[in-house]
């Protein structure tokens, strides 16, 4: 699920670039180191960099490694700034590929989508859905993204959100009633999936060619899915594949399986994103909390660190971006220490045991640390583990335990 602040970066989309400024004097020393140091930490959709955002927010903002969305097209002074920040920062604007906002003026009326009674459709509070079989939507989707991406120096590439193998439950209020040709009656589901993937894989190339192919090209798909084609991004966004673990619907064994495959099949720099939201509401009934509520929720998700640690060490078991927000609003600027960077992996991660995963890390200072992430019902002994993961060269004397759906930053180790 999105956030609303996604709304924020549809509305951005609309801006007019502003013209060139310099960025401000007086650069100090990065924050953030290479690129290549773990964990690798994303914030989506509410990145909050916007013309005149102040120097303090920006130095926070810089510490992430990945910003999906939240970015004024017009903000090119601290876009600049945040480079200069963290020169390995990648920034990508937010572009939705299946709806936009209810009073988006650059649509035009034959271009929404429609159910059998003539009537446009949502899924998402204060959006509908456009009918991304007409060319000219499709044309109108590659001039979004070719103006974000006409100044090289702003943005690395496009965040695409919305793509889907089948689009029947985009009408919220009647699933499969979509109408996308206008005859009076429900297209065939297989068919009209077939050609709306057709359609977004279309775009996706199109966009993919701007800029002489130098795009990074990241899409949400909600999981890791087999059905996009083999080296046509460089990664998606697994949306609350966390929350699936824990709730029995898939296993840890199975997360890291998909996950490394979806690595491998991407294009490269391969440019994974795993969020994971810690509430158990879903986006209506957030919106139907007090202002109390909701601050009490939300205090109450981001004080539950063993579902942020779980879902970091989970991450870490591949080469992604982690993030833990709320879950129904996205992008919530929530550090934790366990995001301090712990240096590259010595290799890949181990499977040892069921549903129990580990990796090992050293930093620049040769300061070790093993990541455990144990997606299994029983605690497990941290001692029995690392003895299971001597391959790595660990050992530990330690007698405590790593409770189900959780995960350690072990350091040490000899």
């Amino acid at each position: 699920m999105r956030s609303l602040w996604h709304l924020v970066a549809i509305t951005a989309l609309a801006l007019t670039a502003a013209s060139a400024s310099a960025a401000p004097k007086g650069a100090k020393t990065p924050v953030s180191g290479s690129a290549d140091l773990y964990p690798r930490i994303i914030n989506c959709y509410a990145a909050g960099v916007w013309k005149g955002t102040p120097e303090a927010e920006l130095r926070n903002i810089a510490r992430y490694d990945l910003l999906c969305g939240g970015m004024g097209e017009d903000a090119t002074a601290e876009l600049a700034r945040l480079r200069q920040l963290n020169p390995n920062v990648r920034l990508l604007p937010y572009v939705i590929l299946r709806e936009t906002d209810d009073k988006d003026a650059t649509v035009k009326e034959e271009w929404w989508a429609r159910d059998t009674h003539g009537k446009r459709f949502s899924f998402w509070p204060t959006t509908s859905v456009v009918n991304l079989l007409l060319p000219e939507v499709q044309d109108w989707l590659v001039k979004r993204c070719a103006a974000l991406l006409s100044d090289p120096t702003r943005f690395d590439g496009i965040f695409l959100d919305g793509y889907d193998q089948s689009i029947g439950y985009l009408n919220h209020d009647s699933p499969n009633d979509i109408d996308l040709d206008r005859d009076g009656k429900r297209d065939d589901p297989q068919t009209r999936d077939a050609q709306w993937r057709a359609a977004e894989e279309s775009v996706i190339h199109r966009i993919g060619a701007l800029r002489g192919g130098k795009v990074l090209l990241m899409a949400n798909t909600w999981s890791f899915p087999e059905w996009v084609p083999k080296g046509l991004l460089h990664g998606v966004l697994a949306e609350d594949q966390i929350g699936q673990i824990r709730k029995g619907a898939i296993t840890l064994d199975r997360f890291v399986e998909d996950y490394l495959k979806t690595e491998a099949d991407s294009r490269k720099p391969a440019t994974i994103g795993v969020v994971n939201g810690g509430s158990e509401l879903d986006i209506r009934q957030y919106l139907a909390l007090t202002k109390e509520e909701k601050d009490a929720e939300q205090r109450k998700v981001r004080a539950d660190t063993q579902r942020m640690r779980f879902g970091l060490c989970a991450t870490l078991m591949g080469d992604g971006c982690y993030g833990y927000d709320l879950g129904p609003i996205r992008g919530q600027h929530w550090w934790y220490p366990e995001y301090s960077k712990i240096g590259r992996p010595t290799g890949p991660a181990v499977h040892l045991a069921p549903n129990v995963w580990a990796r090992a890390f050293v930093d620049s200072q040769k300061r070790r640390t093993l990541v455990l992430a144990n997606g299994s019902k029983q605690s497990v002994s941290v001692r029995e583990l690392t003895n299971a993961a001597k391959g790595l060269g660990w050992t530990a004397a330690t007698g405590a335990r790593v409770a189900p759906l959780d995960g350690v930053l072990l350091k040490g180790g000899s």
